[in-house]
């Protein structure tokens, strides 16, 4: 198998995929939460997601012994 043109530039300043260790579940109370929201946000139009700003809660770490 070939790698494509971008993994093997990221292959080459050490940059790898990896799964991550541990997947925490949603709870049940998550879920709930995120269908609400979901509910309350269906109809908006587009100038109403201009001015939302997402975020992640991700942590990235580009560090090959995090």
């Amino acid at each position: 198998m070939q790698l494509s043109h971008e993994v093997q530039r990221l292959h080459a300043i050490r940059l790898y995929a990896k799964r991550p260790i541990v997947c925490i579940s949603l709870t049940a109370v998550h879920k709930r939460v995120r269908l609400v929201w979901c509910k309350q946000h269906m109809l908006w139009i587009r100038i109403q997601w201009n001015i939302l700003h997402f975020t992640d809660e991700f942590r990235f770490s580009l560090d090959t012994h995090s």
